[in-house]
């Protein structure tokens, strides 16, 4: 007997585990009992069925009979320490009684309220007059038992204790409410940290496949790297004595392929780097632009060795030409600088250009840059996009004294958009 009674709530187990990974199995469960608990479990949210099946996974099987075991030891040991105190008044059997349906319904019902914690929040009024009605209807309930067992006529049991009952049910049951509110609230409070921790978690695996395709689409739109690098360096040696500026032009050209290519396969790098390769973009374009393009860096040299995610300068750079200098008729001037204060570094990439022409709206690359930032400073690290003084337009990504990456994430390789 004893053995099929385990195995039954081993079984029971088992299946409550398995409607907390897939709800859609509550109808599957094998008695009637089981099939209404189930159903109850498949209506929590994702989160509290995850931290339910967590803690029967951890805590199933001998662990909750071991803990309820000794749970009833305890009321049990409880009831017969009120015997002996108030002899007088509770007989052992009585006193035990008590003990464990007081303990029991208590412990159960936070317990409950635990894992259920939404539910009990979103009906907080009904489930309150619902605690102190219990409790109250109980305390009269055992008065008049009590009263019943002394042979007193009940009416006159009533008149006498009823009323000192029903104030020790209320305050009970309000205590007790009290204590169940309190749980769901800090409960409650779990919940939305977490909801936002998972919903980041997922951003930032959006943000990451995101990148990691554009990143591919690159890569597959380049024919034999080595080849071009080679070709190109040909065609520098080649024109060295009889076309300097095609010599320069070119050599710009494979600085810039080179950098480029070496920023997408890493993850940070140096300003010094990033200002090196964001050079080598504006050079060339400086040699289709001609004098309609005037460059201007400002990198102080304490700040070279200082880092950020790869390919993010560029973006900005490139945004400028585009967006800023290409439009305009007389061109104008990019000026790319690094500074830091007391509110901390600043990269900012500044041009002279047609400005942000209403209505304007930010393009993907530069919510590339915005994103990542999120992504991996949090509120650390910012972009700022705002007009110039008299004309253009200056960006810039701050970041806040101290700021590093998230711990464990990993910057994802970008390409400018």
């Amino acid at each position: 007997m004893w053995r099929r009674l385990v195995q039954w709530h081993r079984s029971s187990e088992n299946e409550f585990i398995e409607v907390l990974r897939r709800p859609e199995r509550a109808e599957q469960a094998g008695s009637r009992w089981n099939r209404f608990i189930a159903r109850r479990l498949a209506k929590l949210t994702a989160i509290e069925r995850l931290q339910l099946e967590r803690f029967m996974v951890r805590y199933g099987g001998w662990r909750s009979d071991a803990a309820c075991a000794a749970l009833v030891a305890l009321c049990c040991t409880i009831g017969a320490l009120v015997h002996f105190a108030w002899p007088e008044r509770f007989s052992l059997l009585a006193a035990v009684l008590l003990a464990n349906c007081f303990i029991l319904s208590l412990g159960f019902g936070v317990l409950g309220v635990w894992f259920n914690y939404r539910q009990f929040s979103r009906h907080l009024p009904r489930q309150v007059v619902l605690i102190v009605a219990v409790t109250v209807a109980g305390a009269l309930c055992g008065a008049l038992t009590m009263a019943a067992g002394d042979g007193r006529p009940v009416l006159d049991a009533l008149a006498r204790v009823g009323r000192p009952a029903a104030i020790a049910g209320l305050c009970t049951g309000l205590c007790y409410a009290g204590l169940i509110g309190l749980v769901s609230l800090i409960r409650n409070r779990d919940y939305e940290a977490m909801a936002e921790q998972m919903r980041l978690e997922s951003e930032r695996e959006r943000l990451a496949r995101r990148l990691s395709d554009e990143r591919l689409k690159l890569l597959q739109a380049q024919i034999e790297p080595h080849f071009l690098f080679n070709t190109l360096g040909a065609v520098q040696q080649l024109a060295e004595d009889g076309a300097p500026r095609a010599a320069a032009l070119t050599a710009h050209l494979i600085q810039f392929l080179r950098g480029s290519l070496a920023q997408m396969r890493g993850e940070r790098v140096t300003l010094a780097e990033d200002f090196r390769l964001a050079e080598a973009y504006l050079r060339v374009m400086q040699a289709r632009l001609g004098d309609r393009l005037q460059l201007t860096f400002v990198l102080p040299p304490a700040l070279a060795g200082r880092e950020l995610p790869a390919m993010m300068l560029l973006t900005l750079v490139e945004n400028a030409v585009k967006h800023g200098i290409e439009p305009a008729l007389r061109g104008g001037e990019i000026r790319i600088e690094a500074c830091e204060d007391a509110a901390g570094l600043r990269v900012v990439v500044a041009d002279s250009g047609v400005g942000l022409v209403e209505p304007w709206q930010e393009g993907v690359g530069l919510a590339n840059v915005r994103e990542r930032l999120q992504l991996l400073y949090g509120e650390a690290a910012w972009l700022s996009v705002a007009a110039g003084g008299e004309a253009g337009t200056v960006a810039a990504i701050h970041l806040r004294p101290g700021a590093a990456p998230v711990p464990g994430q990993v910057a994802p390789s970008a390409v400018p958009v």
